[in-house]
């Protein structure tokens, strides 16, 4: 923090230490004459109502604020500018050469199903190290955090369980256990 020279205060005319450097009032003269600035009311720019503003710069009621953004955003996404930064979106985005049917096709492959698999986890917080290999009507069960075992979809769905928590984790991890050892 900054240290200040000691200041006379230009109301009362007490010595006191400054906290910023145009400071000319004492902490008891600015709380006794701190007087709020009114708040006035402005007509919108668009319906030609009145309303109470939230901010300095603010143009447009509530209602019309809605609206008026919307059409901007339209604007913009119709503009050539906006038509060009949207398919340098969708060139960098888009899978090479086939596009669609190619993202299709690697999402259906079990390489693309073990990628959303391991990002669906990500998303929770957990890690996706697999113990086993997946199978058809095989589902991935978290042992912990970090370690997924493949189990049948209906022996996972059989036994409630929370990783987070702990519940039931010790009955449907000997399961698991006894499924990796098969």
């Amino acid at each position: 923090m900054r240290k200040y020279k000691i200041k006379i205060c230009n109301r009362c005319g007490k010595e006191y230490v400054p906290t910023g450097a145009k400071q000319k009032y004492c902490r008891e003269c600015r709380k006794n004459n701190y007087i709020p600035h009114p708040i006035r009311t402005r007509i919108c720019n668009r319906c030609k109502k009145e309303y109470m503003p939230t901010s300095s710069v603010q143009k447009y009621c509530e209602e019309c604020r809605i609206v008026v953004e919307k059409e901007i955003v339209r604007k913009y996404h119709f503009s050539e500018k906006g038509k060009e930064v949207m398919r340098v979106i969708n060139r960098k985005f888009s899978c090479s050469k086939i596009g669609k049917e190619h993202r299709r096709e690697y999402c259906r492959s079990e390489k693309g199903r073990e990628i959303d698999r391991s990002n669906k986890a990500k998303r929770r917080g957990f890690d996706y190290i697999p113990l086993n290999k997946w199978k058809l009507g095989y589902i991935g069960h978290h042992i912990d955090v970090k370690h997924v075992i493949y189990i049948p979809e209906a022996v996972h769905k059989s036994i409630y369980h929370d990783v987070i928590r702990g519940t039931n984790m010790h009955i449907i991890n000997g399961l698991a256990i006894e499924y990796i050892k098969n």
